[in-house]
């Protein structure tokens, strides 16, 4: 047995242990209001306390300050449902660092249970994750879901009913898994290229396929090594696999306890693996998911794989379960389970060159109780009188007799202590700056979150912040970002006597005590004028830039940090009346779209999308007035060095060029290397070239869940019915829908653009052509 004591304290949040440390208790009454208005307070080093019931979640949970603690009184006392959730595609979201769960339950997010971003020193403990209506592609993908982080524990936790692994840890270092169970999943605990990661004294049982170490190609991290399952009780794992179609978890067969598919220096050992209808160990090159890899740097296959010391146990016999890799397997090897299966693609051991030592697959000292069963399929072996690849099957293990360099345990490292600088203002001083008259914009109030729109004085008229700015201008935009047919008004407020700083690449550069805002509203059908909705403010401090969103009633605009969902009935042009929800989002969810390279940015004012002539500005380029006017500084000389996009409502130019434009605005905050949506590998920036993976040609997806509808590539030239990034534009399912936020109904002009730039791509088999 392994020894664990020191491990479990790594990870406990060190402040819990000083007087430093905070407390938050989350009412009872009003659960969900105050779990966001704690969440908006806390500090670092901030335990929030949640009562024991059943809270009927409405909105997805999202963590974007480090050092947070989220405690309930135990998975079977505190659950969070999501059945009747209305916005977010999560259950639970966090993206900052020192992040604990602990002791409490997520039933029936539409998307994942919780997910963790990018973010160190993560740990999940004493947590149950499921779905209650039992085996469903409508299931979230993943329970509990790290990708791209560093230092994470998950120990102790449920984690059931998910459509794809119940516990995935992607793309990140450093990693313990322990003492979980998971069950009735697709599969039960996956690693994804990944490196340093320990999974033990797990029960993995009832799901598709029990444990699972993948690389696969087309993503940030581009490989994952030193993974190793050990002392874990893997068995009947022969559930149906209900995985949406179009996934790499669809391609699993049932009936696996292990299955290591382009794993690298991976290890299993010291486990009992039982009663599994294909095999107990399967090792797999990527080829046999029969996609065509177009990443250059990806490597197929296992290497480096040692399986020693298991104990197996296995029925004398299995019948054909109808699924095609099932089928190929048992045709060629036979109807009895294997304990260990080797698919031998360009391994060497039927002809050719044998690997090196180091990335050899050995196998020593298992044991079973029918005696220990394997096969080396050799699929790559073409016989052309058969309509199959593969064999004849070698059964001997002469050829796998050896022993590797194995790895040291994995140690995690103690999140640093972070102590909070100052408590800040009161709240008497804060209202006391706020609600300072002023002839102009209120500059100082800037440095505060005044809980009236108001208290800025950004407008002439307090009532209407969609004209007569004080001391602001007005900029437009070459392309819109679609929200629900919403109508904006977008100002600009600068410090006296400072300017904007061009640059080509994401937002310009505001000076501090800069202010941008941008106005909603809705045309509803009943009224002759449009509905002010919401004003939604960014202001660059010291610190960076701030969200603050104001919510609009009886003609004043009040901070509302819990946002709101408003269902209202919109007069559309061209289409009549829609029914919509229209979504505000809380003052967290703004930094699930405003986010590059680890801090909160505009989206908008950038140079490609700013730049345009403007009709009341007298035709000028609005660049070059800026210019002009000394708001803008640093501007190039000559139009053609300055990046723009074309409108793509203008149906005169390039289906290609309109589509990249749509896409640029709609998407590119999230789909870049450093955008919230960088671990896909789908990066929709508008210079890249249309045909290329990165922008989702021929791209398979990473973790769509129900959002492939059916589908298997990203962008399937040719086809837009068959490519996800199509689907999921068109569909307004909250775990479905792209983008994520922002819309509650399809955008149908933007849809029918990127249908029709797909489908003029020159059609290719995404499956067989490079």
């Amino acid at each position: 047995m392994k020894k664990i004591f020191s491990l479990s304290f790594l990870l406990i949040p060190l402040m819990s242990f000083s007087a430093l440390a905070r407390d938050i208790k989350v009412s009872f009454e009003h659960f969900e209001s105050d779990l966001n208005n704690a969440i908006d307070t806390a500090d670092s080093n901030t335990k929030i306390i949640l009562p024991a019931g059943t809270f009927m979640m409405e909105n997805e949970v999202l963590i974007d300050r480090p050092g947070i603690s989220m405690i309930g009184q135990g998975p079977d006392k505190t659950i969070l449902t999501f059945k009747n959730q209305k916005a977010g595609p999560q259950g639970i979201l966090a993206t900052k660092d020192r992040i604990t769960f602990q002791g409490f339950a997520v039933e029936d997010s539409f998307g994942n249970g919780i997910k963790v971003l990018g973010a160190k020193y993560v740990t999940f403990r004493n947590l149950r994750v499921t779905w209650t209506r039992g085996p469903s592609p409508l299931n979230g993908p993943y329970g509990i879901y790290p990708v791209l982080t560093e230092n994470t524990l998950i120990e102790n936790c449920d984690v059931s009913g998910s459509s794809d692994a119940g516990i995935y840890v992607g793309q990140s270092k450093k990693i313990i898994v322990r003492r979980n169970n998971a069950h009735g999943n697709v599969a039960g605990i996956e690693i994804e290229n990944s490196d340093d990661a320990d999974v033990y004294e797990n029960e993995a049982h009832h799901n598709t396929a029990g444990i699972l170490v993948f690389n696969l190609p087309d993503l940030v991290k581009k490989e994952g090594h030193r993974t190793r399952i050990f002392s874990n009780h893997i068995y009947d794992n022969n559930g149906k696999n209900f995985s949406s179609k179009g996934t790499i978890i669809s391609l699993v067969p049932k009936g696996m306890g292990v299955f290591l598919m382009a794993s690298l220096d991976t290890e299993v050992f010291n486990n009992v693996i039982k009663w599994h209808a294909l095999t107990g160990v399967g090792i797999t090159n990527y080829a046999i998911s029969e996609r065509i890899v177009r990443d250059p740097t990806y490597n197929s296959m296992p290497k480096g794989i040692q399986v020693y010391g298991n104990h197996f146990y296995s029925h004398p016999v299995s019948i054909f379960d109808g699924g095609r890799m099932n089928f190929i397997i048992k045709l060629i090897s036979g109807l009895a389970p294997k304990d260990i299966i080797y698919d031998g693609i360009s391994d060497g051991t039927y002809e050719g060159q044998r690997p090196e030592v180091k990335n050899k697959i050995c196998i020593q000292g298992n044991d079973s109780n029918r005696g220990l069963q394997f096969a080396n399929l050799h699929l790559d072996h073409q016989r052309p009188h058969l309509p199959y690849p593969g064999g004849p099957v070698t059964r001997t293990l002469e050829d796998y007799d050896c022993t590797l360099t194995r790895a040291g345990d994995v140690a995690l490292e103690i999140a640093p202590v972070e102590i909070p600088t100052s408590s800040g203002p009161t709240e008497e001083e804060i209202l006391k700056v706020c609600k300072t008259q002023s002839r102009g914009v209120n500059r100082e109030a800037l440095n505060y979150d005044c809980p009236d729109l108001s208290d800025y004085h950004f407008f002439s008229d307090k009532s209407d912040p969609t004209k007569s700015p004080n001391e602001g201008f007005l900029y437009s935009l070459n392309n819109q970002l679609f929200t629900d047919y919403a109508i904006k008004h977008r100002f600009i407020f600068l410090p006296y006597g400072q300017s904007i700083k061009y640059q080509a690449k994401y937002s310009l550069d505001f000076p501090i005590g800069s202010a941008i805002t941008k106005t909603f509203s809705i045309q509803e059908a009943d009224k002759s004028t449009p509905t002010l909705l919401e004003t939604r403010v960014l202001i660059r401090r010291a610190n960076g830039w701030i969200p603050l969103n104001y919510s609009w009633k009886s003609g004043k605009a009040i901070l509302n940090r819990a946002g709101f969902v408003r269902a209202m009935t919109a007069r559309v042009a061209g289409q009549g009346d829609i029914e919509l929800d229209y979504h505000s989002p809380n003052l967290r969810q703004c930094s699930s779209c405003h986010f590059i390279d680890e801090k909160i940015t505009p989206i908008g004012p950038q140079a490609k999308f700013l730049n345009r002539n403007l009709p009341d500005d007298k035709g000028q380029n609005q660049l070059e007035s800026w210019s002009k006017k000394s708001l803008l500084s640093g501007l190039p000389q000559g139009r053609e060095n300055i990046p723009k996009l074309v409108e793509w409502t203008d149906t005169s130019k390039p289906v290609d060029d309109r589509a990249h434009a749509y896409l640029a605005i709609n998407c590119t905050h999230c789909h870049n290397p450093a955008g919230n949506a960088r671990n896909t590998g789908l990066f929709l920036q508008s210079e890249r070239k249309s045909e290329s993976v990165e922008m989702g040609h021929c791209k398979s997806p990473v973790a769509a869940g129900i959002g492939t509808g059916g589908n298997e590539f990203d962008i399937q030239p040719g086809s837009a019915e068959k490519s996800i990034l199509y689907y999921r534009m068109s569909h307004s399912h909250l775990a479905v829908k792209m983008p994520q936020l922002g819309r509650s109904v399809n955008h149908l002009e933007g849809n029918e653009l990127i249908k029709d730039w797909i489908n003029e791509m020159p059609a290719i088999n995404c499956r067989t052509e490079n």
